[in-house]
């Protein structure tokens, strides 16, 4: 099921039916909770709905978790504690390795056997579990936790399965923290910890962002991914704006209506983006873009690996190591692998120059030095998106040619929706998230029948203009 489609949204009313008309008021021991156990089989039902058969794999991942985290936490010899905890995350890194890395590595093993006449000797036809990089990180990270001494175990199994397989970010995130959640379980939901506000603020917002924005950029964008070479300079620089902007309506919208969901249900997710396309540098886009990512990746690689601790060199081999891995994590193709190095090597560069031309609270940038930070971040970001949309390097290197006006041949077919779709971001970013009233982003409290209006003013327009059929979400396939 897709968050814009009909069908989820069916879904989602009998499950906030449910879980506020006939749960919200049983009197719950503190022994049972149905609400929790209502909320895990509506998850293993979502998640069904893509492959019934996979959600064996969450089962499994959920249980060998939740049997080690309970061994670690009761055992006072380190070594059995550090035994444990590599034995959890072999199973989880090998889990993901085998069904999203495998082929891949095959592939490349037979490159290089193929210039002696060699192949390997079988094929492996496995299909991707949808989201089974953002559990499987979600799941790591209880475990090591854990381990730290930094959390405690899950009051029981069904508390920690639906931690994992929460419906509303299980497939893309954002990655949730075991204490972030699981304290959230300590009591029954009542009607009285809705947030509506924010639960609608949130939900059609990203609605907003899919339907309106990343579904019809989608159509300027694929094309051009699929026939680089029928444009010039100028409409590939059109076409690779409007994936810019389509990528991150996209899964922003996601996290938003992730929240949104959640936040319906009594449940608060962290927030996954602020406004990354306002950054002035690098290092500023990557603390606000898939927050949860890179605070993950910061917490539990970056910082083991000795982070800042140990020297100027060993902290750019950190970065660089960090988002090679962060670039693999998104898919198993080459084009992400280059363009996480490129990140790691921007990072690398902007510390340096950092480094050796500091700014103290006396030397502040000039509105002109912003601005230029700000334009080079972006034609970075965009060139860099290049890598992590085109299916071949050929296709990549075709594009940022084009892009660079080397070449210059083809057309460059005009774009009224890219045109839109921009105002409406700007007009969002200008609004926060909060755009349908509350008083945030400096906009006065809106009284509630007026709220009550906006929020069906926006629905119907997201009916009248939403492209036909709903569109799965980029990230999907991570």
């Amino acid at each position: 099921m897709i968050f814009s489609s009909v069908e989820f949204l069916l879904f989602f009313a009998f499950v906030l039916a449910i879980f506020w008309g006939t749960l919200g008021r049983l009197r719950e021991p503190a022994s049972f909770r149905p609400q929790h156990l209502f909320l895990l089989l509506a998850s293993y039902y979502f998640y069904m709905s893509w492959n019934a058969v996979l959600i064996l794999l969450i089962v499994l991942s959920t249980l060998v978790d939740y049997l080690l985290g309970a061994r670690i936490h009761a055992s006072t010899c380190l070594r059995r504690r550090r035994t444990l905890l590599i034995l959890s995350l072999v199973i989880n890194l090998g889990l993901l390795a085998l069904f999203k890395y495998a082929n891949f590595f095959i592939d490349n093993t037979n490159a290089v056997l193929g210039m002696f006449s060699l192949r390997v000797p079988f094929v492996v036809d496995i299909i991707l579990p949808v989201g089974i990089s953002f559990f499987t990180f979600q799941s790591m990270s209880y475990t090591i936790d854990i381990y730290r001494r930094e959390l405690q175990p899950a009051r029981s199994f069904t508390d920690f399965a639906l931690f994992v397989s929460f419906f509303p970010q299980l497939v893309a995130g954002p990655i949730v923290r075991a204490s972030q959640f699981l304290p959230q379980l300590d009591r029954p939901r009542r009607p009285g910890d809705i947030d509506i506000d924010r639960g609608l603020n949130y939900l059609l917002l990203g609605l907003v962002k899919k339907v309106l924005i990343s579904d019809w950029l989608s159509t300027i964008a694929d094309p051009l991914f699929a026939n680089p070479l029928e444009y010039n300079g100028l409409g590939v620089w059109m076409g690779v704006i409007a994936y810019t902007l389509q990528i991150y309506c996209d899964f922003s919208g996601y996290s938003d209506m992730a929240i949104g969901t959640a936040a319906l249900l009594g449940y608060r997710l962290p927030d996954n983006f602020n406004m990354p396309y306002l950054s002035r540098n690098i290092s500023e886009f990557w603390s606000r873009w898939h927050i949860s990512l890179s605070t993950w990746l910061r917490d539990y690689l970056y910082i083991p690996l000795g982070g800042n601790r140990f020297g100027h060199l060993l902290t750019l081999r950190n970065l660089l190591v960090v988002m090679f891995l962060g670039g693999l994590w998104h898919g198993a193709q080459w084009t992400f692998v280059a363009w996480g190095c490129a990140h790691g090597l921007a990072l690398v560069v902007h510390k340096e120059f950092r480094r050796r031309f500091p700014l103290d609270q006396s030397r502040r940038l000039s509105p002109a030095g912003i601005a230029l930070g700000w334009l080079g971040t972006m034609i970075f970001v965009c060139a860099t998106w290049v890598l992590f949309r085109a299916p071949s390097f050929e296709t990549a290197r075709i594009l940022l040619a084009k892009m660079a006006f080397l070449d210059n041949s083809g057309s460059s077919p005009a774009s009224p929706v890219l045109a839109l779709c921009l105002v409406i971001v700007v007009l969002s970013h200008l609004a926060g998230v909060r755009m349908f009233g509350g008083g945030g982003a400096g906009f006065p409290p809106v009284r509630l029948p007026f709220r009550a209006f906006g929020y069906a003013v926006v629905a119907l327009v997201l009916l009248l203009l939403a492209p036909s059929g709903a569109r799965p979400f980029i990230y999907f396939q991570f």
